[in-house]
């Protein structure tokens, strides 16, 4: 009897050894399982176990490229273990426009998984406006047109007109961040 109780522990012990309650795999946690200390009266036992996945969050930092230690807006995007959400628009802070070369998180899927996600840093720079005066004729800071008009009178009485005509303009950049 003693070889019996001494099999039945050793194999009922292999069986719980296999089966690993207190870390889950891809994210699933099981808590709130009593432990039972198994004997040779023990009887079997259905426990339920109700997954609910866990709410992540992954972050989108817009970090200035001239101060990498200045986070000058995020974007939050929330999603569950498993679940795939898609990022339409990213949301960069007025004033801020994307650098270029860089992943293009607009319209793009992401999937939660079991661990949590890390922060992605996109680069931003302040958004620069180019308004040029050949674009807005009508502002005189931007353009202007200088015409020198010459009459001409010659010896026989007759006159004549020569024009001569230079265009001024600039180009005006606006930061749109200051």
């Amino acid at each position: 009897m003693s070889k019996f109780t001494d099999m039945f522990n050793k194999s009922i012990r292999a069986e719980i050894e296999f089966i690993d309650l207190d870390n889950g795999e891809d994210g699933k946690q099981i808590d709130g399982i009593k432990e039972v200390k198994v004997t040779p009266d023990t009887k079997s036992s259905v426990i339920d176990v109700n997954y609910v996945p866990v709410e992540q969050k992954f972050v989108l930092n817009y970090v200035d490229k001239n101060d990498p230690k200045h986070v000058v807006g995020h974007q939050d995007i929330l999603g569950k273990i498993g679940e795939t959400v898609v990022i339409d628009k990213m949301k960069i802070p007025k004033g801020w426009t994307e650098v270029p070369g860089q992943p293009d998180y607009n319209n793009y899927h992401y999937k939660f998984g079991s661990k949590l996600p890390e922060p992605k840093n996109i680069l931003v720079e302040h958004k620069i406006d180019e308004i040029s005066g050949l674009q807005d004729k009508n502002n005189p800071e931007l353009y202007r047109e200088v015409t020198r008009t010459v009459n001409i009178t010659y010896p026989d009485g007759q006159t004549g007109t020569g024009k001569q005509q230079i265009v001024f303009y600039r180009i005006k950049q606006v930061d749109e961040e200051n």
